[in-house]
């Protein structure tokens, strides 16, 4: 499939996903957490539509009454049952015995800790992959309340999201945005400082990657419309704008893949999302393009 005209069409990337991921039928493991009452139910439901539909081999993470719970939707789940699904879902991919891993709906705060413990890092990098209401997909980061504070950080999240849209045959145009529209500067030294930040990221990633970069200001609803990548100002702003735009505004997610893990796979979520295809698709998608990643 060729690189669509930004913006990305979110069915043209839905399709794209799944004609990767079905090349071969990997093993993708999602966990199940019990916080909300129909965690088990929805998760499940999408499983069960993707083992069916070929996209992958799926097996199902949880506590003993999550997975019986899960049993009642989709009898013939391949469950692993576990004290601590948390580590059981990272050593699951530590150790290889899956190609991918999807949070579902297992604790981020537990998930996230034992992502860091196993794999030796003090931070994680997510790349969001959204959908608007109007059916436009983009990549958007920092989507993670302590990531992309610092010019570094999202110097590395600009080069975490150039490797997925390689993979997926994409031809990257960055958004920055900051504080204000660009004639603001000068009201409040916090938007001058976010712009200038942003004028900053905007050249090294012109410099270091020789991809196209513009500073966008405040306008993310002008960036949508030609940018594939969009960095927000900082995790807090973006964390925001993800939990807007898919629980509020009628958007969507597809999944944030951790960056710092590939070639190894792992999507993270939201636990309020209630469509987990997307993001079994698209970790069996990324793990049939480890090589490219």
């Amino acid at each position: 499939m060729l690189s669509p005209i930004p913006p990305i069409r979110a069915d043209w990337l839905r399709a794209k996903l799944v004609e990767e991921a079905s090349k071969r039928r990997v093993v993708v493991a999602i966990g199940i957490g019990l916080e909300r009452e129909d965690y088990p139910e929805k998760v499940c439901r999408d499983v069960q539509r993707a083992v069916e539909s070929g996209v992958a081999e799926v097996r199902v993470v949880g506590d003993k009454e999550a997975i019986e719970r899960a049993r009642r939707v989709y009898s013939d789940i391949n469950a692993v049952t576990s004290r601590y699904p948390e580590t059981e879902l990272v050593n699951m991919l530590v150790n290889g015995e899956v190609d991918a891993v999807v949070r579902g709906t297992l604790s981020a705060r537990k998930v996230i800790a034992e992502l860091k413990r196993a794999y030796t890092l003090e931070r994680l990098h997510r790349i969001g992959m959204l959908e608007t209401y109007s059916h436009e997909a983009f990549f958007f980061a920092p989507v993670g309340i302590d990531e992309g504070n610092d010019l570094h950080d999202k110097v590395k999240l600009v080069e975490g999201g150039l490797r997925l849209h390689r993979a997926l045959g994409l031809t990257p145009i960055v958004a920055v945005l900051s504080g204000g529209r660009i004639e603001d500067y000068g009201r409040s030294s916090e938007v001058d400082e976010m712009m200038d930040q942003a004028e900053e990221l905007v050249k090294q990633v012109r410099e270091r990657f020789g991809v196209e970069a513009y500073h966008q200001g405040i306008l993310i609803e002008d960036a949508v419309k030609r940018a594939t990548l969009i960095i927000a100002p900082n995790g807090i702003v973006g964390n925001i704008v993800f939990r807007v735009l898919t629980l509020i505004g009628g958007g969507g997610a597809f999944g944030a893949p951790v960056v710092d893990l590939l070639p190894r796979v792992f999507v993270d979520v939201s636990r309020a999302m209630s469509n987990y295809f997307d993001s079994i698709a698209l970790s069996a998608a990324l793990a049939n393009l480890a090589s490219t990643l």
